[in-house]
């Protein structure tokens, strides 16, 4: 297949001509679905009506080619230049206006862009992953729009006002999904499966609470388990787990952009403990923290760990562990701590007597360490409780079915909650329980 070649009509689906020369190419009507045409020659080259859905066109060069009613739906767009292009009655569904650059004449072209959306849906946060930066609060999650559709939507709580909307991706295309504070708003991060491979994409949220910049750059590796973020001035680290090895990968920004700074093979490493810091569970029963160029020096974990919902944190200067032990027979099981020691066996420390918990965070904040738990009591009822470790006892909230509880740090390390609850509410409190922000349908 070379320049000038006529496939009108033809399919060609799941064809991989990366890199091939089609300039003046005709392919009207082809079936090009799922095609690998990565860093093609385009040029001039006639796409009527061609069907393009989930192809990897990323770095093709298009310049003057004819695109009236092709379909690029969840195509892959990366490092395309759209600019002047006509784009009438192009089918752009699943993609980001804003990613693609384009101007206003060609998104009024377009028949489709962005994720069909039931207007009627009503607000359900359910997993929220939540990023705070001063007095700004981001959630980010998937919702339930009935009708057999789903959405990515967002929350932004800033003083006396809350807003939110609605991603234009396919929820089906995200892995992973989070929220990070940063010194210039609130990164909202998607891992996605594209047709050119696993992409990080960030949609900058401004301290007004206002839907900013969009970027997308390539992972460069499948992911094993969910990243966790630090933040880094203007920008954030990224802390993954890499399949093949598996191999830890720390990536962030460099002056070529966001890319990897360092990795480290890690045979036995099993995921990440906690959302905060970057602490990593291993078989064997070892416990490592990462640093910005690989591990630092390993733990034995303590007796009973992890039991369920466990998590680390530091205080700057040790790793406290927590965890649940669950009820079994007639043991009511708790929540269990402990700090790691380098040699022996760390004491677990009891911290309740009832192991019925829905939820559980752990935070640093400065020199200290702060738990947040909802437990199960009574009849269905949940109650919910901040406690600064090394304190004498927890401090319970006057809010009544919550179902879910996570801190949202600030870069600088203060702490705020943000809370799900069982009628379907996202609400931001600071760690006496007043309220700050509230979503409700």
């Amino acid at each position: 297949i070379a320049k000038g070649v006529r496939l009108d009509g033809a399919v060609c689906s799941r064809m991989r001509l990366p890199g091939a020369d089609l300039e003046g190419a005709s392919l009207t009507g082809a079936k090009l679905d799922g095609a690998d045409l990565a860093g093609a020659n385009l040029t001039d080259a006639n796409l009527t009506g061609a069907d393009l859905t989930g192809a990897n066109l990323a770095g093709v060069n298009l310049t003057g080619a004819v695109l009236e009613g092709a379909v690029l739906a969840e195509a892959s767009l990366e490092d395309v230049d759209l600019a002047g292009l006509d784009l009438s009655n192009v089918d752009l569904t699943g993609l980001d206006a804003d990613l693609l650059g384009l101007s206003e004449e060609q998104r009024d072209a377009v028949v489709a862009i962005g994720i069909p959306v039931n207007p009627d849906a009503r607000l359900k946060p359910k997993e929220v992953a939540g990023g705070r930066s001063g007095d700004l609060v981001v959630a980010v999650w998937e919702n339930d729009d009935g009708e057999g559709l789903t959405t990515l939507r967002w929350m932004a709580c800033t003083p006396g006002k809350v807003t939110h909307g609605i991603l234009p991706v396919t929820p089906q295309s995200v892995l992973d999904r989070g929220c990070i504070g940063t010194t210039k708003g609130v990164e909202i991060v998607l891992h996605r499966e594209r047709p050119g491979g696993i992409t990080l994409d960030t949609y900058r949220v401004d301290p007004e609470g206002r839907l900013a910049d969009t970027t997308s750059t390539p992972l460069g590796y499948p992911p094993m388990v969910s990243p966790v973020m630090v933040p880094e001035g203007e920008g954030f680290m990224l802390y993954g787990l890499a399949r093949r090895g598996p191999t830890l990968v720390v990536s962030g920004p460099t002056p070529e952009g966001f890319a990897v700074r360092a990795s480290k093979p890690l045979t036995t490493a099993r995921g990440f403990l906690g959302r905060h810091q970057p602490f990593l569970a291993c078989k064997g029963n070892v416990l490592m923290p990462c640093t910005r160029s690989g591990v630092g020096k390993p733990y034995r974990s303590p007796d009973g760990f992890p039991g369920k919902l466990a998590t680390v944190a530091s205080d700057g200067e040790r790793w406290l562990a927590v965890w649940v032990d669950p009820p079994a027979g007639k043991e009511k099981g708790g929540i269990r701590a402990a700090w790691l020691v380098d040699r022996g066996s760390p004491e677990v420390m009891p911290v309740t007597a009832n192991g019925a918990v829905l939820s559980l965070d752990l935070a640093p904040s400065g020199e200290a360490v702060w738990l947040a738990w909802v437990e199960l009591e009574g009849l269905g009822e949940t109650r919910l409780y901040v406690q600064e470790v090394g304190t004498p006892k927890p401090r319970q909230l006057p809010i009544e079915d919550v179902d879910a509880v996570q801190f949202v740090r600030d870069p600088a390390g203060d702490l705020q909650l943000l809370l799900t609850t069982d009628d379907e509410r996202l609400r931001v409190v600071d760690l006496a329980g007043r309220k700050l922000g509230e979503l409700t349908d």
